[in-house]
């Protein structure tokens, strides 16, 4: 449930410009982070994903004029892949894009995170 609704809500951001408060998002962040093991590579990369929307939800939130070297640093600080050419073109419209991506990602992390999660209690019911 927490998924969908982090989902749901990042989602009326990108396409709709969400109003939901950034504390609400953050709050559904830990709360689906508390249901996964940071000490498990494949479920460490689900709250990597997480953490990267939180900081691009903030960046984009932030009214502050960010310069282009600052965004820079913020992106590479985050290992987000990003091209400094089109950084400037419109900073709301690329940090946007940015966070598809993640929470795109995100979302293929977590389907396959499911995925695996049922095929494990099928076996585990089956023995």
């Amino acid at each position: 449930m927490n998924v969908a609704e982090f989902n749901s809500l990042i989602f009326s951001i990108i396409f709709e410009n969400g109003s939901k408060e950034t504390s609400y998002i953050i709050k559904l962040k830990y709360l689906i982070e508390f249901q996964l093991n940071s000490t498990i590579s494949f479920e460490g990369g689900i709250i990597s994903n997480l953490n990267k929307i939180i900081q691009l939800l903030t960046v984009l939130r932030n009214s502050k004029d960010y310069s282009k070297e600052e965004l820079i640093s913020i992106f590479t600080d985050l290992k987000i892949s990003f091209s400094t050419n089109l950084i400037y073109l419109n900073k709301k419209q690329y940090v946007l894009s940015l966070i598809k991506i993640e929470q795109t990602l995100f979302e293929d992390s977590i389907n396959k995170h499911i995925k695996k999660e049922w095929e494990r209690i099928k076996k585990d019911s089956r023995a």
